[in-house]
């Protein structure tokens, strides 16, 4: 290498550093004002639920969302792709990209519907009943697996997974039940631990969770456990639903999404009463949209409309 060029290299290596500290730098500001701007919102009990807090845009490489779960400590989810176990971490009170991590050197292909996590053990379901069972792994490492078949995809088009604390099982939704059952709402619970009880599942007819809507259907897309009541909840795409379900199978509530939110996919409720819902891109870019969770305890909804803030993620690539 010439002389010459070693100082202009040095040069452009020293500038490309001083950018990369201004650019994190700057990310770390707007994430501090997005947190700070949501926690504001987030502190008056009576706000409204019907009305967005926040709504996050998704990086490129997460524009098929298909499911969401909160990660250990409360402040990020892990969200995942449709075709390829490739996963993204997300500080969803800023919409931040914290890290990018996949399943196996080269990402593990398959129709996945839907993840949850039990303690540090994630699961992730494909549509045929497979579990793969990881960890998280730094940023740009491949998580080891475990594949656990069910067994269950003649009976059911999976599509949601919850972990139950209370039983330590995981709860599947069905969007397609086999014929036998197709008039019902279906959700296998599938035990977890040493010497588990047998698969079980709960099966509410259509007709009554359908009640009074507007739907010819009931196709779950993902589901979740309140941290609150113990009841399962659940979201639809195609209905634009959102149901509650008592632990039993009773309906609690049976509505719309709180506001017209197009290609849903996945639903996660955290501690602080909020409400998180991924939409996988359509005519508008994947996002995670923040709402209001009316858990009890808090207080009627004030009549002032809440504010909705709508940001790009700055680090998407």
């Amino acid at each position: 290498m010439r002389a010459w060029l070693l100082p202009m290299l040095a040069v452009l290596a020293a500038g490309c550093g001083i950018g990369k500290a201004k650019r994190a730098a700057a990310d770390s500001a707007a994430a501090a004002t997005r947190v700070g701007r949501l926690t504001d919102q987030v502190g008056d009990p009576r706000g409204r639920t019907d009305v967005p807090l926040a709504k996050w845009i998704m990086p490129r490489d997460m524009q098929e969302i298909s499911g969401i779960v909160l990660a250990p400590d409360g402040n990020h989810v892990l969200a995942h792709g449709d075709e390829r176990a490739h996963l993204v971490e997300i500080d969803w009170r800023s919409g931040m990209v914290i890290k990018r991590f996949n399943l196996g050197e080269t990402p593990v292909k398959g129709d996945f519907e839907g993840i949850t996590r039990g303690g540090l053990d994630y699961y992730m379901l494909t549509s045929k009943g497979k579990i793969y069972q990881f960890r998280e792994v730094e940023d740009g490492k491949s998580a080891d697996y475990v594949v656990i078949d069910t067994k269950l995809g003649d009976a059911c088009e999976f599509e949601g997974i919850a972990h139950d604390p209370l039983t330590n099982s995981l709860l599947m939704a069905c969007k397609t039940p086999e014929k036998s059952m197709r008039d019902s709402l279906v959700i296998y619970r599938w035990p977890l631990g040493d010497n588990p009880p047998p698969v079980s599942r709960i099966t509410i007819a259509l007709d009554l969770v359908i009640a009074s809507n507007d739907w010819d259907d009931v196709r779950p897309s993902d589901i979740t456990i309140d941290p609150f009541t113990g009841n399962i909840v659940l979201i639809t795409a195609q209905q634009r639903a959102l149901i509650v379900l008592s632990r039993d199978g009773q309906v609690v509530s049976a509505g719309p999404v709180p506001t017209d939110i197009p290609h849903t996919e996945g639903i996660a409720i955290t501690r602080d009463g909020l409400l998180l819902i991924s939409a996988e891109a359509g005519d508008a870019p994947a996002s995670i949209t923040i709402f209001r969770w009316p858990h009890p305890g808090r207080q009627a909804a004030a009549p002032a409309a809440g504010v909705q803030d709508s940001v790009t993620d700055p680090s998407q690539p």
